[in-house]
């Protein structure tokens, strides 16, 4: 299991510098739209808690308008740069499947004529593309995974900062004194991370199960794009409509289909699927439950205010999600494992292709051959004289 770890990070890490060297800006950019993302959403929690504080306190007039017009300041700064980075990187992203074509195009033409010409080449190529088309696995998951993964980690540290006073304030009250011991805290925090570890795998457990799907579906795309093209091509028009091929062409479209009522993804929707889907979503709903409970509890023991509830419970109910995101970017990770080793294995196939001037290297050899026999003649004929 762990070298399979850790050949699944070196894959992550092989990808990532890949798009590093055919998108820097694009991972640029993700960094600074996933930083500004994460400190939005805080900023707007903490400011507003301390308002409310206020309005339930002192009143005072000054304090109010400092607090308001920093948190409009803040969060429109923020806002503008956020939005400017997200755009530009959705527009980087965007183009990502034209580039898997351009890397794959340049590993074929680095190869062989006789290479380039076999079947199972071919085949791996297009079975790269489609599943591409299908539901971005591969090369293409790499980025969608690690914008998860920064946005779960850059949400974990902001809900933690903003966290970290709940478990300091102490409750006064002699009946909810028991929440000021540490053990709370490790209950609690193991609470969360129960919850939002078993959504997660929930999660992932459904993502397998459309990912097994991957053969069937990338066939019936296949059988799909044929028949939906083949009525506008000339050369087939007489015999479509002579030999009335369209009904036989949709029977074997019915067939192999997966997308629509009565499909295999269907069922698996309605069944399987969906149950993981709404058993991961009532245990989010859960542990969300959870967060509410204890906080007010710890309010109402007069650990703290109105304001810091709100505090507080933004703040956690954001680091349960973080965390599931976070777990959430993992399964998908090891999902799309395989999917990334097909990837990988048309990359690495061997370049057999003559490097260099074939032609000048061989006169160099032949001249080289025609020297050593003339001065072997040379010799023997002198020796002969003697």
């Amino acid at each position: 299991m762990l070298h399979s770890m850790r050949e699944t990070i070196g894959m992550n890490k092989r990808a990532i510098g890949i798009w590093w060297r055919e998108s820097p800006g694009m991972l640029v950019e993700l960094i600074f739209y996933v930083i500004t993302g994460a400190v939005l959403p805080y900023a707007g929690i903490y400011f507003s808690a301390q308002i409310i504080t206020e309005l339930a306190g002192a009143k005072n007039p000054v304090v109010l308008r400092n607090l308001v017009l920093l948190l409009l300041g803040i969060e429109s700064l923020l806002g503008l740069i956020y939005h400017y980075f997200k755009n530009r990187y959705t527009v980087e992203r965007n183009r990502m499947l034209e580039k898997l074509r351009y890397i794959l195009s340049e590993k074929m033409l680095s190869l062989d004529f006789e290479k380039v010409d076999d079947a199972v080449i071919q085949d791996k190529v297009l079975q790269i593309e489609q599943i591409n088309r299908w539901s971005r696995f591969g090369l293409c998951m790499v980025v969608f995974t690690l914008e998860r993964m920064l946005q779960a980690i850059a949400g974990i540290a902001g809900a933690l900062m903003l966290t970290v006073s709940f478990f300091q304030a102490k409750a006064v009250k002699s009946a909810f004194l028991w929440m000021n011991s540490p053990l709370f805290a490790i209950v609690f925090l193991a609470g969360i991370l129960g919850f939002t570890t078993l959504a997660s795998r929930i999660v992932e457990r459904a993502q397998n199960m459309i990912a097994e799907l991957s053969e069937r579906a990338t066939f019936g795309n296949r059988v799909w794009s044929f028949m939906a093209g083949m009525a506008g091509e000339r050369e087939r028009e007489q015999d479509i409509r002579v030999y009335e091929q369209i009904p036989a062409a949709m029977g074997l479209y019915e067939k192999n289909k997966v997308w629509g009522i009565g499909t295999e993804m269907d069922r698996l929707e309605k069944g399987k699927v969906g149950v993981l889907a709404a058993a991961a979503n009532m245990t989010e709903r859960l542990c969300s439950g959870l967060v509410y409970l204890l906080v007010c509890l710890k309010a109402y023991g007069g650990a703290f205010g109105i304001g810091a509830v709100t505090q507080y419970i933004g703040a956690v109910t954001a680091l349960s999600h973080n965390l599931e995101e976070f777990l959430g970017a993992i399964g998908e990770v090891n999902t799309n494992r395989e999917f990334l080793k097909k990837t990988f294995d048309f990359l690495d196939t061997p370049n057999d292709m003559y490097q260099g001037s074939l032609t000048v290297e061989k006169e160099m050899t032949v001249s080289t051959k025609w020297n050593l026999r003339m001065s072997a003649s040379a010799i023997q004929a002198q020796t002969e004289k003697c």
